[in-house]
């Protein structure tokens, strides 16, 4: 199976480059919920797939939301990109990677930018 150019392969280097953007602010508004609520919850009888959904995941809500909207305004322009169809070689690019690999930086440098 082919996993280079195609759309699977996107999804992956996405999540992988903006994980920590969403791990941030969520970890965040984690951290400032008050460790009494857990307790109060745990003395109550709660474990803690009855304590999640009822109180961590409500009072984490903003940081989700932060995080969420961080990584889909980032990530939609890094989807744009990865999907547009790349430009063609102009003679320019031609002759500087030609250029590059003679490892003659100087004529590089001296190319005709404007014309």
């Amino acid at each position: 199976m082919r996993l280079l150019y195609t759309d699977t392969a996107v999804v992956i280097g996405l999540v992988n480059a903006f994980l920590p953007l969403m791990a941030l602010p969520l970890t965040a508004a984690i951290e400032r919920i008050p460790p009494n609520l857990e307790e109060a919850a745990q003395n109550l009888g709660a474990n803690w797939y009855q304590m999640f959904p009822c109180t961590i995941l409500p009072l984490s809500l903003p940081g989700l939301i932060s995080g969420s909207l961080l990584v889909y305004s980032i990530s939609i322009s890094g989807t744009t990109v990865a999907i547009a169809p790349p430009p063609a070689p102009s003679a320019l690019t031609r002759r500087g990677v030609t250029t590059v690999v003679a490892h003659d930086l100087p004529g590089l440098l001296a190319l005709d930018i404007a014309g």
